[in-house]
């Protein structure tokens, strides 16, 4: 049992769970709305057991698991299976796009090699809704980097 929220925000984080139910009563809501904003940018299902007679404070969805009334403080608006056709939408357009624009793709990657001396690709890690991932882009920074101070 952990008894620190912020130890268990990064327990869910490093471990990658995607669903946190909290199990306290309406009258912590400082609490509740303390994991509502530490897990607002995670892909993580946050779900509240309430105290049924005060469910009038919150104006978000119920739901029904294994018999439990449970208010929705965060979900997925889509399910995994209404996904598919956007899934699929989404790649076979990327792969479109990337073959029309390829030409041109080459072309800029040949200019940037030719006026810098960096990579011609930019990485970096990005948040993802499965895992984290890397994503690249092409560079549009001098190489190598310097920033110029001065004091004022």
């Amino acid at each position: 049992m952990l008894n620190d929220i912020d130890e268990f925000i990064e327990k869910v984080r490093l471990e990658e769970i995607n669903e946190v139910w909290l199990a306290l009563p309406l009258s912590q809501e400082h609490t509740i709305y303390r994991f509502v904003r530490a897990l607002r940018h995670d892909f993580v299902n946050l779900r509240l057991i309430p105290d049924t007679r005060s469910i009038s404070l919150f104006n978000h969805s119920m739901t029904d698991v294994a018999g439990l009334a449970t208010i929705n403080l965060t979900t997925s608006p889509v399910s995994t299976l209404q996904m598919w056709p956007k899934m699929l939408f989404d790649r076979c357009f990327a792969a479109t796009a990337l073959f029309c624009l390829s030409p041109l793709l080459i072309a800029i990657a040949i200019a940037v090699k030719a006026t810098s001396k960096g990579p011609v690709f930019f990485t970096q890690n990005r948040k993802g809704a499965d895992a984290p991932r890397r994503s690249a882009s092409i560079s549009s920074a001098r190489w190598p980097c310097i920033r110029k101070t001065r004091a004022t």
